[in-house]
Protein backbone atom coordinates (compact mmCIF):
# COMPACT_ATOMS: atom_id res chain seq x y z
CA UNK A 1 0.00 0.00 0.00
CA UNK A 2 2.00 3.10 -1.37
CA UNK A 3 -0.36 5.63 -0.07
CA UNK A 4 -0.76 5.21 3.82
CA UNK A 5 -3.64 8.21 4.79
CA UNK A 6 -2.31 10.52 7.75
CA UNK A 7 -4.28 10.72 10.70
CA UNK A 8 -6.19 13.90 11.09
CA UNK A 9 -5.50 16.42 14.39
CA UNK A 10 -8.57 17.43 15.99
CA UNK A 11 -9.05 21.20 15.52
CA UNK A 12 -5.82 21.71 12.83
CA UNK A 13 -6.37 24.48 10.58
CA UNK A 14 -5.67 21.71 7.85
CA UNK A 15 -6.88 18.91 8.26
CA UNK A 16 -9.49 18.60 10.66
CA UNK A 17 -12.67 17.54 9.77
CA UNK A 18 -14.60 19.23 13.17
CA UNK A 19 -12.86 22.25 12.22
CA UNK A 20 -15.61 24.45 10.68
CA UNK A 21 -12.98 27.04 9.01
CA UNK A 22 -10.42 24.26 8.19
CA UNK A 23 -9.41 23.12 4.85
CA UNK A 24 -10.24 19.38 5.64
CA UNK A 25 -7.39 18.17 3.33
CA UNK A 26 -6.34 14.41 3.47
CA UNK A 27 -2.43 14.07 3.77
CA UNK A 28 -0.96 10.58 2.68
CA UNK A 29 2.48 9.22 3.30
CA UNK A 30 3.77 7.91 -0.41
CA UNK A 31 5.99 5.24 1.17
CA UNK A 32 7.22 4.01 -2.45
CA UNK A 33 8.79 7.01 -2.75
CA UNK A 34 12.29 7.48 -2.55
CA UNK A 35 12.38 9.38 -0.34
CA UNK A 36 9.51 8.38 1.28
CA UNK A 37 7.56 11.88 0.54
CA UNK A 38 4.21 13.48 2.17
CA UNK A 39 1.25 14.66 -0.35
CA UNK A 40 -1.98 16.25 -0.32
CA UNK A 41 -4.04 18.11 -3.35
CA UNK A 42 -5.96 20.77 -2.75
CA UNK A 43 -8.93 22.79 -5.35
CA UNK A 44 -9.81 26.19 -4.21
CA UNK A 45 -12.56 27.48 -3.63
CA UNK A 46 -13.54 31.35 -4.18
CA UNK A 47 -13.54 32.16 -0.18
CA UNK A 48 -9.46 31.09 -0.54
CA UNK A 49 -8.88 34.50 -2.39
CA UNK A 50 -6.58 37.27 -1.72
CA UNK A 51 -7.43 39.17 -5.28
CA UNK A 52 -10.28 38.15 -6.97
CA UNK A 53 -10.53 34.88 -8.57
CA UNK A 54 -6.62 34.43 -7.34
CA UNK A 55 -5.60 32.31 -4.39
CA UNK A 56 -4.03 33.77 -1.16
CA UNK A 57 -0.79 33.14 -1.01
CA UNK A 58 -1.16 32.50 2.94
CA UNK A 59 -3.75 29.37 2.25
CA UNK A 60 -0.88 28.16 0.07
CA UNK A 61 1.99 28.80 2.46
CA UNK A 62 -0.11 27.42 4.99
CA UNK A 63 -1.13 23.96 3.09
CA UNK A 64 2.93 23.82 2.16
CA UNK A 65 3.54 24.00 6.05
CA UNK A 66 1.24 20.96 6.82
CA UNK A 67 2.97 18.82 4.15
CA UNK A 68 6.94 19.74 5.48
CA UNK A 69 6.10 19.37 8.62
CA UNK A 70 4.31 16.26 8.44
CA UNK A 71 7.31 15.07 6.53
CA UNK A 72 9.42 15.24 9.62
CA UNK A 73 7.21 13.97 11.69
CA UNK A 74 6.97 10.71 9.21
CA UNK A 75 10.78 10.77 9.06
CA UNK A 76 11.69 11.18 12.96
CA UNK A 77 8.20 9.55 14.01
CA UNK A 78 8.16 12.69 16.10
CA UNK A 79 5.66 15.88 16.42
CA UNK A 80 7.79 18.61 15.28
CA UNK A 81 7.43 22.55 15.77
CA UNK A 82 8.36 24.76 12.70
CA UNK A 83 11.65 26.80 13.33
CA UNK A 84 11.54 28.26 9.57
CA UNK A 85 9.53 28.57 6.34
CA UNK A 86 9.92 30.21 2.99
CA UNK A 87 7.76 29.87 0.20
CA UNK A 88 8.55 30.99 -3.16
CA UNK A 89 5.34 32.04 -5.44
CA UNK A 90 6.49 31.18 -9.18
CA UNK A 91 2.93 32.10 -10.77
CA UNK A 92 -0.61 32.71 -9.34
CA UNK A 93 -3.07 29.88 -8.47
CA UNK A 94 -6.45 30.67 -9.18
CA UNK A 95 -9.80 29.31 -8.17
CA UNK A 96 -10.86 25.82 -9.12
CA UNK A 97 -7.40 25.23 -10.37
CA UNK A 98 -6.43 22.02 -8.43
CA UNK A 99 -3.39 22.07 -6.86
CA UNK A 100 -0.98 19.04 -5.60
CA UNK A 101 1.69 19.58 -2.92
CA UNK A 102 4.69 17.39 -2.67
CA UNK A 103 7.53 17.40 0.62
CA UNK A 104 10.03 15.33 0.94
CA UNK A 105 12.74 15.72 3.96
CA UNK A 106 16.18 16.82 2.48
CA UNK A 107 18.20 16.89 5.29
CA UNK A 108 17.45 15.23 9.18
CA UNK A 109 19.95 15.93 12.31
CA UNK A 110 18.68 15.14 15.72
CA UNK A 111 17.60 18.32 16.71
CA UNK A 112 16.55 19.82 13.25
CA UNK A 113 14.90 18.65 10.02
CA UNK A 114 14.65 20.14 7.03
CA UNK A 115 12.11 19.46 4.31
CA UNK A 116 11.13 21.13 0.84
CA UNK A 117 7.89 20.85 -1.45
CA UNK A 118 6.55 21.70 -5.08
CA UNK A 119 3.03 22.93 -5.07
CA UNK A 120 1.94 22.49 -8.91
CA UNK A 121 -1.05 22.20 -10.88
CA UNK A 122 -2.36 18.59 -11.46
CA UNK A 123 -0.94 18.83 -15.24
CA UNK A 124 2.47 19.82 -14.12
CA UNK A 125 3.02 23.62 -13.61
CA UNK A 126 4.94 25.13 -11.01
CA UNK A 127 3.13 27.36 -8.57
CA UNK A 128 5.72 27.88 -6.00
CA UNK A 129 8.48 25.65 -4.15
CA UNK A 130 9.03 25.71 -0.52
CA UNK A 131 11.30 24.28 2.07
CA UNK A 132 11.15 24.70 5.99
CA UNK A 133 13.25 23.75 9.21
CA UNK A 134 11.44 21.55 11.81
CA UNK A 135 12.37 21.43 15.72
CA UNK A 136 11.81 17.49 16.69
CA UNK A 137 9.76 17.44 20.11
CA UNK A 138 10.54 15.33 22.99
CA UNK A 139 9.42 11.33 23.00
CA UNK A 140 7.03 12.65 25.73
CA UNK A 141 5.50 15.61 23.76
CA UNK A 142 5.56 13.29 20.88
CA UNK A 143 2.96 10.84 22.61
CA UNK A 144 0.75 13.77 23.75
CA UNK A 145 0.81 14.93 19.78
CA UNK A 146 -0.15 11.00 18.84
CA UNK A 147 -3.20 10.90 21.37
CA UNK A 148 -4.29 13.93 19.48
CA UNK A 149 -5.31 12.37 16.22
CA UNK A 150 -7.84 10.39 15.13
CA UNK A 151 -8.10 6.79 15.12
CA UNK A 152 -9.83 6.40 12.17
CA UNK A 153 -9.25 2.54 10.61
CA UNK A 154 -7.66 4.10 7.62
CA UNK A 155 -5.03 5.83 9.61
CA UNK A 156 -4.11 2.30 11.43
CA UNK A 157 -1.02 1.90 9.87
CA UNK A 158 0.25 5.07 9.85
CA UNK A 159 -0.14 5.32 13.52
CA UNK A 160 1.64 2.49 13.91
CA UNK A 161 4.63 3.65 11.84
CA UNK A 162 4.35 6.66 13.70
CA UNK A 163 4.43 4.92 17.64
CA UNK A 164 7.55 2.51 16.36
CA UNK A 165 10.33 5.32 17.82
CA UNK A 166 13.71 4.91 15.68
Amino acid sequence: MPLLPLPHSAGCLVCSRENPHGLHLDLFANTDATPEAIQTTFMPDAHHIGFVGVVHGGVLATIADEVLVWSAIWSSRRACLAGELSIRFRRKLTVGEKVKVIATVTRARPRLIESECTLATTDGQLIAIASGKYVPLSVDDTNDFLLTLDRLPASVAAHQHLRSLP
